[in-house]
C-alpha cells in the first residue's frame, strides 16, 4: 500500500454517534412513560404487597413479569436493542467493505505499475513482431534505393498480390 492514512470522519463515526443518541433517546423516552403514568408507584407496590405470593404461585421470571407489568418494557427494550445492533452491523459491513475495496484497489494499482513497466513491453513487441511476420511485406528489399525505387517495388508487390488472388 502506499502508506497514506485516511483521516476523515468517515460513515462509521456518524452511525455511531447517530445509535447512541438514538438508544439514549429511545430509553429516555420508556422512562418519561413510566414516570407519566405512574409505573413506578405502581411497580414499587407490587413489589411490596405481592412478589412473594407471585413467587409462590408461579416461580417462573417470564410469568412474574407478565404479572408485575415489566415485561411489555423488557421487550420494547430487548426490540430496540436488537434493531439497532443490526443497523450497527449492516452498517459496519459497508463500511469495512468500503475500505477492504479502496486497499485493494490502491495494491492493484502498485502491482499494475509494476507490470505495465517490465512485462507489456516485450509482450507487446514480440506480439507486433509475429504479426508483421505474418500479415506483413517488405517496404525495401536490396534493390531499392530511393523512394521512387521503393513505390515501383510496392507496386510490383501490389500486382502480385492481385494475380495470386484470381
Amino acid at each position: 500500500m502506499s502508506g497514506k492514512k485516511r483521516a476523515s470522519f468517515g460513515i462509521g463515526g456518524a452511525a455511531n454517534i447517530f445509535f447512541h443518541c438514538f438508544w439514549a433517546a429511545a430509553l429516555g423516552y420508556l422512562y418519561w412513560i413510566a414516570w407519566q403514568g405512574g409505573y413506578f408507584d405502581r411497580a414499587a407496590r407490587a413489589d411490596a404487597e405481592g412478589v412473594d405470593a407471585l413467587c409462590e404461585l408461579s416461580g417462573d421470571a417470564i410469568s412474574v413479569a407478565s404479572q408485575l407489568g415489566r415485561l411489555d418494557f423488557v421487550s420494547i427494550s430487548l426490540t430496540i436493542l436488537g434493531v439497532t445492533l443490526a443497523v450497527g452491523a449492516l452498517i459496519g459491513f459497508v463500511t469495512v467493505r468500503r475500505d477492504a475495496l479502496e486497499a485493494a484497489r490502491e495494491a492493484a494499482q502498485e502491482c499494475a505499475d509494476v507490470v505495465a513497466r517490465e512485462v507489456a513491453p516485450p509482450a507487446a513487441r514480440g506480439a507486433a513482431e509475429a504479426w508483421l511476420e505474418k500479415n506483413g511485406r517488405p517496404v525495401r528489399s536490396e534493390g531499392a534505393e530511393s523512394p521512387i525505387g521503393i513505390e515501383a517495388e510496392n507496386q510490383e508487390l501490389d500486382s502480385l498480390d492481385k494475380n495470386d488472388d484470381r
